[in-house]
């Protein structure tokens, strides 16, 4: 989650919309051949979730999360650099090369995206590793949940391989998921350029007040979404709320 999101976390259950993502990234990264033992670091960490989901359902054998806005206490936890996991607020402090870098919804928040990604690549991508990135998909769904968010651009997968390869990585797997939330999101844009003082800012993931069957009935629709998605999209591109690129480093 990002931690603009987290002052709002007030349920009891994580957003679907979260859990149904970190499931989806767990099949992308099985449907290749993963050597053992991977050392993977987390840019852009937030609190952690989705990088922890990962570490569980793969077996890392390291995982360092990185987040400028994380606190302090966060980064100084007893057991953070115990059992392969630590955190790190300081871009300063990651030393080494890692066997897979995550980059999940962060070069949206990047003013020289570029710049940004070739810079992660060069520090810290071991040769021949892996880069797995996620981006809100589609400059057209542009919206004020999007300003919320503090997000400078969404992106076709497209414009994502064309960056992607400036970096130096090479494509391996790319697509979209949530195809289900494109007619939402493509409602609430329209919603907001006909009344665009008429709604309030929303809070997002971490305004989520779903009880236990709301959030599962949730879960398993984008869930088959995704599913759905990730098979079609060997043959077809289908368009989806989130682009994702799975590359290695050339």
């Amino acid at each position: 989650m990002d931690l603009r999101e987290l002052p709002a976390q007030n349920g009891a259950h994580r957003h679907p919309w979260e859990t149904a993502r970190a499931k989806a990234l767990v099949h992308i990264l099985r449907s290749i051949d993963l050597p053992r033992g991977l050392t993977v670091l987390d840019v852009g960490c937030g609190d952690g979730y989705c990088g922890q989901t990962l570490r569980e359902a793969l077996s890392f054998a390291r995982l360092t999360g990185i987040d400028i806005e994380l606190d302090d206490t966060a980064c100084a936890q007893p057991n953070s650099a115990l059992g392969g996991l630590r955190y790190l607020n300081d871009p300063a402090a990651v030393e080494g090369h890692f066997d897979l870098l995550l980059l999940l919804d962060v070069l949206e928040h990047v003013e020289d995206d570029a710049g940004f990604l070739s810079k992660q690549v060069d520090a810290h991508l071991a040769r021949d590793g892996l880069a797995l990135i996620t981006v809100p998909a589609f400059q057209q769904l542009f919206c004020r949940h999007d300003t919320f968010l503090r997000h400078v651009r969404r992106y076709s997968l497209s414009q994502l391989r064309t960056l992607t390869e400036e970096a130096g990585l090479e494509l391996v797997r790319g697509g979209y998921l949530f195809g289900s939330l494109l007619l939402p999101r493509a409602f609430t844009v329209l919603r907001e350029r006909l009344w665009p003082n008429g709604f309030a800012e929303q809070e997002g993931l971490g305004g989520w007040q779903g009880g236990r069957l709301a959030t599962r009935a949730f879960e398993t629709l984008f869930e088959l979404d995704n599913r759905w998605m990730l098979a079609l999209g060997k043959h077809l591109a289908l368009p989806g709320l989130s682009g994702w690129a799975l590359c290695r480093k050339r």
